[in-house]
């Protein structure tokens, strides 16, 4: 019933002026073909969102008479994301689906739109050929793009198997893993030994299960594994944020792109001088490093260290020679003649080695004579006044135990994950600020706020300048 005769057609751009409600309006299928996907979460469709929600839509649709979108699929997704409810269009004279060249007529219609190299051949092969064969080969195409399939491996994962729903049986040791998580919010992610160990330090240890009085959560390996499936399954379920819970030992990489260039100049002006970090230790006699035994301290020592401006590294037991290496060599460009270094290691027999072993190299390999090493944590006195759990798996004895047993009296180890959070924040800053020149610090950060201060007005005149550009 919306089809024209030609005599009916009206000059594009002349056509009458219609507000048509927005879930009248179709998306035409062949533009994602063609153009590809609009994606609402791309800046640029926000940014566009944006722009509508204050001034409206300056440049109507274009439609079918059956309503299918022929120009303006962009508008028509902010437009939604903005929340209009109606959208000024023109419509043109034949219907979506009486027309066995849409897809050129589609292409004709955006012309006028910025495209990449590919989107613009694929606009001339649309022209060039038929319709339907242009269509077909365009899928062709995009699966070719895709890449090969056939003889590829594919895995087939087997029949769906939904996990087991958390009983109430399990509710009071997962009310204790809510409340060390809340406990350390300010360090998440945190990791699943840190969960254990925050549970073996509760007052009252929580149950297993809550209908068994003698199912308390001790310090061993089962009841470890049980915290473990619990966190799992509380994440999978929703009732833990999975970014509460990381395994730093398992990496992901994501690269950062951008929808197009308008995307990347917008982030660039947003955080334009804002990167600045003044080096606070640059008047101080000393230089200071921290190394860490491992990856699950990374969020207690990013969080002081850059506080500090100090660099810190993560050693993952003994630390490798490119390692020592690079801390060496920030020691050196700094042109100081002393050097000390803070370490967090477990308080075990090669934990103490490691921390000596670094420092012995730096001496000897590096020929920095003048170097001291402070173990900030975990020492086995520190662990007994706190009354730490011992360690969940007791390593195999090395030839470090008998002096270690000598020096300390005790054979029980510690892990570094057993000690608090805050607390282990709490001796970092301790330790540095002991080493420190205090109002050689003061000073720089003053200097600092001095500095900000100037870059904002910097900032200021670079973005006027820009917007008269």
């Amino acid at each position: 019933m919306f089809s024209m005769t030609p005599t009916q057609t009206p000059e594009v751009g002349h056509d009458p002026l219609l507000h048509l409600p927005v879930d009248e309006i179709k998306p035409s299928p062949e533009n994602d073909l063609l153009y590809g996907p609009i994606n609402p979460a791309d800046p640029s469709i926000k940014d566009l969102a944006r722009d509508i929600h204050q001034r409206g839509i300056l440049e109507p649709l274009v439609l079918t008479p059956d309503r299918f979108i022929l120009s303006g699929h962009r508008r028509y997704a902010a437009a939604r994301l903005a929340g209009l409810k109606s959208i000024p269009c023109r419509i043109d004279w034949q219907c979506y689906h009486d027309d066995p060249g849409f897809l050129a007529r589609l292409a004709a219609y955006n012309k006028q739109r910025v495209k990449d190299r590919e989107t613009l051949a694929r606009e001339v092969f649309v022209d060039a050929v038929d319709p339907e064969k242009a269509y077909q080969e365009l899928k062709a195409y995009r699966r070719q793009r895709a890449g090969p399939t056939d003889s590829l491996y594919t895995i087939n994962p087997g029949v769906f198997t939904a996990r087991k729903a958390i009983s109430a049986a399990k509710s009071h040791l997962l009310n204790a893993i809510l409340k060390i998580l809340e406990m350390n919010r300010d360090y998440w992610p945190l990791s699943d030994r840190k969960v254990h160990y925050g549970l073996c330090s509760l007052p009252v240890p929580p149950l297993r299960h809550a209908s068994k009085p003698d199912s308390t959560y001790l310090n061993t390996l089962a009841c470890y594994k049980d915290c473990c499936n619990l966190l799992t399954r509380a994440r999978v379920s929703g009732i833990i944020p999975m970014d509460a819970i990381d395994d730093a030992t398992r990496t992901s990489t994501a690269w950062k792109t951008h929808a197009q260039v308008g995307d990347f100049v917008r982030t660039e002006t947003d955080r334009m001088f804002k990167q600045y970090c003044r080096d606070l230790l640059q008047s101080q006699p000393r230089h200071i490093e921290i190394v860490g035994e491992k990856l699950t301290l990374d969020s207690v020592l990013r969080r002081v260290s850059f506080q500090y401006t100090v660099p810190y590294s993560i050693g993952r037991g003994f630390s490798s020679l490119p390692l020592r290496h690079k801390v060496a060599s920030r020691f050196q460009a700094t042109g100081k003649d002393r050097l000390t270094v803070l370490f967090l290691s477990d308080a075990d027999p090669d934990g103490e080695e490691i921390a000596a072993s670094f420092i012995r190299s730096l001496r000897d390999d590096f020929d920095i004579k003048n170097v001291e090493g402070i173990k900030v944590a975990l020492r086995p006195d520190q662990a007994q006044q706190m009354q730490l759990p011992t360690a969940l798996q007791v390593k195999a004895k090395s030839s470090r135990t008998p002096g270690y047993v000598r020096k300390w009296k005790t054979t029980d180890v510690w892990e570094l994950e057993a000690l608090p959070s805050d607390v282990l924040e709490r001796m970092l800053r301790e330790s540095i600020e002991a080493v420190l020149d205090r109002k050689a610090f003061a000073a720089e950060v003053e200097q600092e706020k001095k500095d900000a201060a100037h870059l904002t007005e910097l900032r200021r005149k670079h973005l006027s300048l820009l917007g008269e550009l």
